[in-house]
């Protein structure tokens, strides 16, 4: 009585019935296709996004302030200085140009240059000042704090 089950993959005919493009004298056109059609059982699940969870600790390290040393080439009130001196270093030394305000003297300082040593720098300042006399005549050199 008991019959083995297996799985079924007969092939069914349908006929499909399908619209064309109306004729002029507008009456519409059906034509029977036949399409084979074979039953198959698919399970699809939908895929679930996991929750991404932080880490229970995080840790930062921090390290100590660099410090470097850079050329000032001068204090400034007016605006219009800082930016043709800063323009005017970019172009004749392709160094990083710093601009920051000292709020202890309340003025623009415009500083040139990322040097490791303190000797590097003196070496800058002594070349600006041998190049270019007249448009650094007072520079100095800084250590700043990244």
């Amino acid at each position: 009585m008991l019959e083995s089950m297996e799985e079924d993959t007969s092939t069914v005919e349908t006929p499909v019935v399908q619209n064309q493009e109306p004729k002029s004298d507008n009456k519409t056109v059906q034509s029977n296709q036949l399409f084979s059609v074979q039953s198959d059982t698919l399970d699809i699940q939908p895929k679930r996004k996991q929750k991404k969870t932080a880490p229970s600790s995080i840790s930062v390290k921090s390290s100590p302030p660099k410090k470097f040393y850079t050329v000032d080439v001068g204090a400034f009130r007016l605006q219009s200085n800082v930016r043709r001196h800063q323009e005017q270093l970019a172009i004749r030394f392709k160094l990083p140009v710093i601009v920051f305000v000292d709020t202890t003297i309340h003025l623009t300082r415009v500083c040139v240059g990322n040097f490791s040593s303190k000797k590097s720098a003196t070496d800058f300042l002594t070349m600006m000042k041998t190049k270019y006399p007249k448009d650094y005549p007072d520079p100095w050199v800084s250590q700043l704090t990244k």
